[in-house]
């Protein structure tokens, strides 16, 4: 499934979200993918996270592959981090 969003916290995908982001991914246990621009990250791993340079307001592309279940609780965990 592909779901697109813009990050909302003022500072933009910074460490502490994009660790805490990191975590909750691994535990639900679905692939994500994020990309920004031509820029493309395994959404579990936080220097990949932080190497898209994604700062407030820009727009990322998830690719989330996973039970329904998981997508579900990919896509509340990217809303809730980013």
């Amino acid at each position: 499934m592909i779901f697109n969003f813009k990050v909302t916290d003022p500072a933009g995908i910074h460490a502490r979200p994009a660790a805490q982001l990191s975590i909750a991914l691994t535990r639900i246990g679905a692939q994500v993918k994020l990309q920004h621009g031509s820029r493309m990250a395994d959404a579990r791993s936080v220097i990949q996270l932080l190497s898209l340079g994604a700062t407030a307001g820009s727009e990322l592309q998830a690719e989330i592959n996973g039970t329904p279940e998981q997508t579900e609780a990919v896509i509340r965990e990217l809303q809730q981090f980013l």
